[in-house]
């Protein structure tokens, strides 16, 4: 069990990309949508053990409502995929876990979600059945993204969610 909880190459992949981040999200709710740019945040990513931890949350003096968003990445050994679960207090979606197909190499780190449903935009519920498609992509030391490529029933997927990180110098 010991050799297994030792840090390879993945978890030193995940430590380079410890410190502060200043984050920009753009979400696009359907295939057809007008990209809504949201700026103003700062995410903070530690390793707790072999996993890597970021807390989202508006920077200090911007205009955003409170909220938290927590997420986790690590290589599972046992498996040998990479694992990904998360939760944001702005959408009443819940925990979303997300799983990769098996081990792999370079920049990218892609995992699917289960099929969950959105509660849509508006001012009515709307509940939309998706599945997501994750891609976590580092550029550089200094610069990444999240992207959430979603699908639904009977459409072909888009870029519904991207959050773009630049290493904060403060």
């Amino acid at each position: 069990m010991q050799r297994m909880l030792e840090p390879g190459v993945e978890a030193a992949q995940l430590a380079g990309q410890a410190g502060s981040w200043d984050v920009t999200m753009t979400f696009r709710p359907s295939h057809d949508a007008k990209p809504i740019v949201v700026r103003g945040m700062v995410a903070e990513r530690t390793m707790v053990g072999l996993y890597l931890q970021e807390i989202m949350k508006p920077k200090a003096g911007s205009n955003l409502p409170d909220f938290r968003r927590i997420d986790y990445l690590t290589y599972d050994k046992m498996q040998a995929r990479w694992e990904y679960v998360s939760m944001d207090t702005r959408a009443p979606i819940g925990i979303m876990s997300a799983a990769g197909l098996g081990g792999q190499a370079g920049a990218d780190i892609t995992v699917y979600f289960d099929g969950f449903a959105t509660p849509g935009m508006g001012q009515e519920l709307e509940g939309r059945f998706v599945r997501a498609r994750h891609v976590d992509t580092r550029e550089n030391d200094h610069h990444t993204f999240k992207r959430q490529f979603w699908t639904q029933p009977g459409q072909k997927e888009w870029l519904a969610v991207q959050y773009e990180y630049t290493r904060s110098t403060r």
